[in-house]
């Protein structure tokens, strides 16, 4: 058997951005420029990793002890109709910002998503079919043992997602006859504070906080983290392979691996 390759558009990306940063506002955040456009590019993020010197950590402590809140988010077993529903669409989905992932995994399963009021649903081509809504085909066409997916996109916060408007009515059409099994969602409410009346409490929300978990990691030979000043050309990609040779470095640190303790001999 051969393995062919599945091209580059296939393989899994890592974005690296280096260079100095200035001052940021809290208030104003860069959203254009990378690499905040890289992160903000990504919309569900698992977990996210600072890893730094203990004396630069000392310096800005008591700033992430007193500063940030602690993220909270919630997980709830709903329908999709629910989501165009009553105080629920009108709340956290046309007034509200809420962040929205349903379980399932990508690529197996029908997996559901909601950011900045756009529904997003990954379906496979049965239940695609079935719903009967418009949507773009998921992957590279035609590989051999991939089953067929489709991407459907629906903007909620459009004028025209009112009830008794066609194509919304046509939405809540296939929501309750077709896209109609309650799933599991994680559920974060971008803005904090929920409605004095909230839609999600009668579905029995489990609420879950995320504190950061602190760990002091072992003493460390430093590499050299200066970018190759060649990022290309004929002799090769030397700030990709750099790139390469310190992600692998930051990840040995995040395992405390004693291949990068210090204190050992090699």
């Amino acid at each position: 058997m051969f393995q062919f390759d599945g091209g580059k558009k296939e393989r899994e990306t890592c974005f690296v951005t280096h260079g100095a940063m200035g001052h940021l506002d809290p208030a104003q955040p860069p959203v254009k420029r990378k690499p905040y456009s890289a992160i903000l590019a990504v919309p569900f993020a698992h977990k996210a990793e600072l890893i730094m010197p203990q004396e630069l950590y000392k310096n800005i402590q008591s700033d992430m002890d007193s500063k940030f809140s602690v993220p909270t988010y919630s997980r709830v077993i709903l329908p999709l109709a629910e989501l165009v529903s009553g105080d629920f669409f009108t709340e956290y989905i046309k007034k509200g910002n809420v962040l929205m992932l349903s379980e399932g995994k990508h690529g197996v399963n029908d997996v559901y998503s909601l950011r900045d009021g756009v529904l997003t649903l990954a379906l496979e081509k049965e239940s695609y079919e079935r719903a009967g809504l418009a949507g773009e085909p998921d992957g590279a066409k035609g590989k051999r043992g991939a089953r067929a997916r489709w991407i459907v996109e629906i903007n909620l916060r459009q004028p025209s997602m009112l009830h008794g408007k066609k194509g919304f009515d046509r939405i809540v059409y296939a929501f309750k006859n077709v896209l109609n099994t309650p799933v599991t969602w994680l559920f974060c409410n971008l803005e904090g504070e929920a409605p004095s009346a909230d839609p999600l409490a009668k579905h029995f929300p489990v609420e879950i906080s995320c504190p950061p978990s602190i760990s002091r990691g072992p003493i460390v030979n430093m590499p050299n983290i200066s970018p190759p000043t060649s990022l290309g050309g004929d002799e090769g990609d030397d700030f990709g392979e750099f790139a390469a040779d310190l992600y692998e470095w930051l990840s040995l640190i995040s395992l405390e691996s004693r291949r990068v303790d210090g204190r050992l001999r090699p």
